[in-house]
């Protein structure tokens, strides 16, 4: 619009108006410029480019058809009024109403905030109780940190003190005038550890740090860094423990040694070790008898009951119910291998606890088969001895390793048993045989000699002297001496008769002259019987060191023998043996019937039947070398000899070849006889 009138003070002023669009940034409604130029006092521009230029009599139509317009606005906004104060006076009176109600629920909320104000007083009355509690509480923090004896110190997030435990000071030298100032600051007693650089990266990564570290004097500690966190779980610092683990560490060695020992044993123990769970299930077996029929692996995850036949049941699970009383027991079971075997096992159940709760069991087995069987053995064996020896017709006599009578089996010719039992046998020797008793004792204890022979004259009680023959050996407990057996005959009758034969002697030499031959002869034969006795004595002595030796084997396994048919076995062992011991014995008391002439001892006898006997007597040691016996002696080859003196001959020849054989090979012995021209 150009040259439009203006009043203003009386005065008229031209003016150019200019209404132009234009765009502003971020709004949200149209913008308008309007640019007003008073004529004369700004220069108005030429550019007319786009622009609409209105004369003042439009300007003046424009005007009113403006004012009009607005009049009309006025009017139509006046009606407008009119109605909305109509309408707020409506609202003004409602909202009257609403003040009044407003008042009496201001009134009715009054008694309610004063109800609240009490309630308050008894709140706050709980909260200084809460705030009583805090502080007992926190007292009883402080005694804890104070009273746990850990290190312990909570540092803030830019690594500055907080708090500390009195125990912390053997790591750091703080005070309590500390609390505030950075830990860095401080010289801690993990000089060649960089732990603030952990405390840093628990602060950074919020995340807890764990390991062991060694103090300037090598003592390990475990150092545990835990971020410290508020209530929105932001880390806030570092709360730093220190625990002393040297014992910790000693025990875990202690342990890890126990656990490689129990490894080492459990690997190459040759007994059974079986570990048990809490439920009886097997968890681990460390071997198996090759000859059993199930493996290591069937038997892994099942109770022994699962496997084992149903006449052990009542045996395993009394072992279980007694284990929990005593923490061990120890029952016996029958286990069947193939081929219808029996073998039994001796069983050790322990039980495995963990704070005093049982954890699991340890069972240790051992094959007791073996071992019964020689109890068995050794209790037969020991009532035949105890036979032998009560009714066997020489003095046998049993010395311990100093040389003191500890049993007789009986006395005669006046000597009372309880006068000789717990005595030397040097005390009851006469003084011109000592030495000789010593010597051969020093022989026999050195293994220099297996067995002495001698012979002594001793004034008897009952005013005679007696002459005996006798033979001493030992008897050993792998290297150690156990017993002296002495083996006493009384030669006295057949020192007599032979004295009275050499008289007779030289009687017919004085009286005939021409039979003196014949006496020569008859004294060679003497002389010769003399010497089959003293030879067959000495092979008595060294044949009965084999049954003598079985039966102390047996003895010695017979009280810890307990099954009634290994004590069978081991009884008929002994009478083995025992009926070995009388054939010799009958041998002996034939030579001493023959001094007495009341049997012949030279007699027609089968050489087949003597070979068998001694094979019988020899069975046993024939059986354990494995040996292969051949022999081609005819059934109707008799000789006139002798028979216990060929018994021994046997009996020596076959001993020696099955005691010196080769181990390399087989050991295989051929007997053989045949009869030749005279």
């Amino acid at each position: 619009y150009k040259n439009i009138s203006f009043n203003k003070k009386n005065k008229t002023f031209k003016l150019d108006l200019k209404f132009q669009p234009v765009r502003v940034k971020y709004a949200e409604e149209a913008t308008i410029l309007i640019e007003i130029s008073i004529v004369g006092e700004h220069q108005i521009s030429t550019d007319t480019d786009g622009e609409i230029i209105a004369s003042e009599s439009t300007y003046q139509k424009e005007r009113l058809r403006t004012l009009e317009i607005e009049l009309k606005q006025l009017k139509f906004e006046k009606q407008q009024l009119v109605e909305r104060l109509e309408t707020t006076n409506e609202e003004l009176q409602s909202s009257n109403e609403e003040l009044l109600a407003a008042n009496e629920e201001l009134q009715s909320t009054n008694e309610e905030l004063q109800s609240v104000n009490e309630e308050l007083y008894t709140v706050n009355a709980e909260l200084q109780g809460k705030v009583s509690e805090l502080t007992t509480a926190n007292n009883d923090m402080d005694n804890l940190l104070k009273a746990t004896g850990i290190g312990t110190i909570f540092i803030d997030a830019g690594l500055n003190i907080r708090k500390f435990t009195p125990a912390i000071k053997d790591q750091f030298k703080l005070l309590q005038s500390d609390i505030g100032r950075p830990i860095t600051a401080f010289v801690n007693t993990f000089s060649s550890e960089n732990i603030y650089a952990d405390f840093k990266e628990v602060v950074v990564k919020g995340e807890k740090i764990e390991r062991e570290v060694i103090d300037d004097k090598g003592q390990p500690y475990l150092m545990r860094l835990l971020p410290y966190r508020l209530d929105n779980d932001k880390t806030d610092g570092v709360v730093a423990s220190f625990v002393n683990v040297s014992d910790l560490k000693t025990a875990t060695q202690e342990a890890n040694y126990l656990a490689k020992l129990f490894q080492a044993i459990f690997h190459h123990s040759e007994t059974h070790i079986s570990i048990i769970d809490a439920n009886q299930h097997i968890i681990d077996v460390n071997f198996l008898p090759e000859d059993y029929h199930l493996k290591k692996e069937d038997i892994i995850g099942k109770a022994l009951t699962d496997f084992l036949p149903p006449v052990s049941h009542q045996n395993i699970n009394k072992g279980f119910i007694d284990v929990e009383n005593t923490k061990s027991s120890t029952f016996s079971i029958p286990v069947p291998f193939p081929n219808d075997e029996i073998r039994w096992f001796e069983n050790t159940l322990i039980a495995l606890e963990d704070k005093g709760t049982s954890s699991g069991y340890l069972l240790i087995s051992r094959d007791d088969t073996r071992y019964r069987e020689i109890e068995q053995s050794v209790r037969i064996n020991a009532k035949i001895f105890e036979s032998v020896f009560k009714f066997a017709k020489e003095h046998i006599i049993i010395l311990n390793e100093d040389g003191i009578i500890r049993e007789i089996n009986y006395t005669s010719d006046g000597f009372e048993r309880q006068n000789l039992v717990g005595r030397s046998i040097l005390e009851v020797t006469p003084p011109d045989y000592k030495d000789m008793i010593i010597e051969g004792l020093r022989k026999l204890i050195g293994r220099e000699e297996e067995c002495i022979e001698y012979e002594v004259e001793v004034l008897a009680p009952d005013g005679q002297v007696h002459i005996y023959l006798n033979n001493m050996f030992t008897i050993y407990d792998e290297e150690h001496l156990e017993r002296i057996i002495l083996l006493t005959k009384d030669l006295t009758d057949v020192r007599i008769s032979r004295k009275k034969l050499q008289e007779a002697k030289d009687n017919l030499e004085n009286q005939l002259q021409e039979g003196s031959k014949v006496l020569v002869q008859k004294n060679q034969e003497l002389e010769e019987v003399n010497n089959y006795l003293d030879s067959f004595v000495h092979g008595a002595a060294h044949d009965l060191r084999s049954p003598l030796t079985q039966i102390k084997g047996y003895l010695s396994l017979l009280p810890d023998i307990d099954d009634r048919e290994d004590r069978n076995s081991a009884t008929r062992e002994l009478l083995d043996a025992a009926l070995r011991m009388e054939r010799i014995l009958n041998g002996l008391i034939e030579l001493i019937d023959f001094k007495k002439n009341t049997d012949p001892i030279i007699r027609k006898i089968s050489l087949k039947q003597i070979y068998q006997e001694t094979v019988e007597d020899l069975q046993p040691y024939i059986n354990k070398a494995n040996a292969v016996l051949n022999d081609d002696i005819p059934d109707d080859l008799y000789i006139n000899y002798i028979g216990a003196y060929l018994n021994s001959i046997f009996f020596n020849l076959l001993h020696n070849a099955i005691k010196y054989r080769s181990y390399t090979n087989r050991l295989l012995i051929e007997v053989s006889a045949k009869e030749e021209d005279e």
